[in-house]
């Protein structure tokens, strides 16, 4: 399986996941804890949300979104005497390097409505919650948008 194909199921499974959680807590089936948590804390981690996503664009623009330069250890190297593919090394590297940011940028997206789910489970009001996970879509939304649109072009060619 190349690359494009394992990031594309990789951004489904979040995203699935992400709309399993809140399914679960739209269908009531999960009871409320007893302890009700504070407003500070709703609100706290709807502001770590809200910085999440901006983390995620943010990101984007200034790291992931713009051309980088690939650096060649030996170890990469085949053994001495074989020869060296070079379009083939640069692509394995940018292929590994496009794999390990895609999967930090969805982990931080889905981590939102993570937030979102715990806040639920413990009864917070439900307009934090679903506002946790409508920034949770956003992210992956955005997330699926520079996938097809800049990033596979720029590291997967």
């Amino acid at each position: 399986m190349n690359t494009k194909q394992t990031t594309n199921m990789m951004w489904t499974a979040f995203f699935m996941s992400v709309l399993i959680v809140h399914g679960m807590l739209l269908s009531g089936q999960l009871p409320a804890s007893e302890p009700k948590p504070t407003e500070a804390m709703a609100y706290t981690l709807l502001v770590l949300g809200v910085l999440q996503l901006l983390a995620v664009v943010i990101y984007d623009l200034a790291v992931f979104g713009r051309p980088r330069t690939v650096s060649v250890r030996p170890e990469m190297l085949p053994p001495e005497g074989q020869p060296v593919d070079e379009q083939a090394l640069l692509r394995e590297l940018k292929g590994r390097y496009y794999l390990t940011r895609v999967i930090i940028v969805l982990a931080f997206a889905e981590a939102i409505g993570l937030y979102g789910f715990v806040l639920g489970v413990v009864g917070t009001a439900p307009w934090v919650v679903h506002t946790l996970f409508a920034l949770s879509y956003t992210a992956m939304l955005y997330i699926r948008l520079r996938m097809s649109t800049a990033w596979e072009r720029m590291y997967l060619g």
